[in-house]
């Protein structure tokens, strides 16, 4: 997604792996994944996160809070980092986007070195998600997308955002991906841009086997790209700068 445009509106693409409980972990990892990815990350920083925990009890579900804390490495140029905490760990790009063949490699290193340093991996869930941010010269969202919000004549004209979700399944249920449009109310109120965000994502807990991963995302990249291309018309393709 994105290598047919010049100017892609891609903001971030994440990529997480949340592994399962039977995992091994524990705090000697994020300095070990560090060792086998400092020559492509070679900053590293701290930082407090808090991770909420929930379980069963007898009257329903209790809320644990925990302060743990996170690893993020960054590469040379800071726009693609790793995040690393208890059993999470993701890999962040942001702009300007280099293209999926190169994210894919970034991915595959990632992938690579925590097989390395963990005898056993178990995935409980696998995300990959875009986010895109388009800028419109007006509000007539017709002529640059397909996929936005109606309103009838007798909804009230004074609202200044919006928010719209749609659910997709893929391979029996297994996947889903969630497509999500909404205003950015930090933009400027004369022009608030609008976030395209698309997450696919492993919807049952270890549907794949740890080895199908890398297959696994280059399908999500693929749907990703579809449901991308089927949300936006010729006219906005023309202002990314199309390259035939």
């Amino acid at each position: 997604m994105g290598q047919r445009y010049a100017n892609p509106p891609i903001q971030e693409v994440l990529c997480f792996f949340w592994l399962s409980e039977r995992t091994p972990w524990d705090l000697t990892i994020p300095g070990l994944l560090y060792e086998h990815l400092r020559k492509e990350f070679p900053r590293k920083q701290h930082h407090p996160a808090q991770e909420v925990n929930v379980r069963p009890i007898p009257e329903g579900f209790i809320q644990e809070f925990r302060r743990r804390e996170q690893v993020w490495l960054f590469s040379e140029t800071g726009n693609i980092l790793i995040q690393i905490g208890s059993r999470v760990i993701s890999l962040h790009v942001l702009r300007p986007y280099p293209s999926w063949e190169v994210v894919k490699l970034k991915i595959h290193t990632l992938w690579n070195s925590l097989q390395a340093i963990l005898p056993l991996i178990e995935i409980e869930y696998l995300s990959l998600r875009y986010i895109n941010r388009f800028s419109f010269p007006s509000q007539q969202w017709e002529l640059y997308l397909t996929y936005y919000p109606l309103w009838g004549q007798t909804f009230p004209s004074n609202r200044i955002g919006f928010a719209m979700s749609t659910l997709l399944t893929y391979q029996g249920e297994r996947d889903a991906c969630r497509v999500q449009l909404y205003t950015d109310m930090h933009s400027p109120p004369e022009q608030r841009d609008l976030l395209l965000d698309i997450d696919y994502f492993l919807a049952k807990p270890q549907g794949i086997a740890p080895q199908e991963s890398l297959e696994w995302l280059e399908y999500a990249h693929q749907q990703i790209s579809v449901i991308f291309e089927s949300c936006i018309t010729d006219k906005l393709r023309q202002l990314f700068g199309e390259v035939v």
